[in-house]
């Protein structure tokens, strides 16, 4: 990610082709995870790729495996807690650019303007990267299948019941603001941007800032 914000903030032309093809590979890699989450029976060395692709696809789920920093079995309260983090990477990730940033700035001294457009740009870059996965845990919490005993389970995990008490308050206090401000707000916001500065989408600076998200696409 690092070596990406350089290559973004130095960039001069709008027709790189270099942040498509990084796109292309990050959309491939969460394609993958996809398939992966899909509970169906693969050929053995399809399902031996796909695992060891997902593995490399899930750096994000990895950096926040929660998993390991609790003592205790409840599976249930376990998941409730790895979705709120989720549901508050976001924030985090904003919060945490610009304390970088801001420190690191104690000691690059950059001027007003070039400190802006490296927090833009991280930011940019950095929400993009996470969307995908951001979006499926978001998403995974309203996704439940029904057993033969009447009761329904979560596909994700299936030690977490659904349509419990705790289920809906998590839905209805963590689950549905996060869908709005992030798996509709994130792209709603870039949209508003490129729109609204849709005749400064060549000058340097604006490139610099958000060309992540449109170079290398011609008009």
């Amino acid at each position: 990610i690092g070596m990406l914000i350089q290559m973004t903030v130095k960039s001069q032309r709008r027709n790189s082709r270099l942040p498509v093809y990084i796109r292309i590979l990050v959309n491939y890699f969460e394609m993958i995870l996809i398939v992966a989450s899909m509970k169906m029976k693969w050929p053995q060395r399809l399902q031996t790729f796909i695992t060891a692709k997902a593995f490399v696809g899930s750096s994000t789920e990895l950096l926040l495996s929660w998993d390991c920093l609790t003592n205790t079995d409840d599976q249930e309260s376990v998941y409730y807690q790895k979705f709120l983090l989720y549901s508050l990477l976001p924030l985090m990730t904003i919060v945490l650019t610009y304390g970088f940033w801001t420190l690191l700035n104690l000691r690059l001294r950059l001027i007003k303007e070039m400190f802006q457009k490296y927090v833009i740009t991280t930011l940019v870059i950095t929400l993009f990267i996470q969307y995908s996965t951001i979006l499926r845990k978001v998403l995974a919490i309203f996704n439940c299948q029904r057993f033969d005993d009447g009761k329904m389970y979560m596909v994700e995990n299936y030690d977490v019941e659904c349509l419990t008490a705790q289920h809906k308050l998590y839905i209805i206090t963590t689950g549905i603001p996060a869908l709005i401000l992030w798996a509709i707000g994130i792209p709603a916001v870039a949209f508003y941007i490129l729109r609204r500065n849709s005749s400064n989408l060549d000058d340097v600076s604006y490139i610099q800032r958000f060309g992540y998200l449109y170079k290398g696409y011609s008009p």
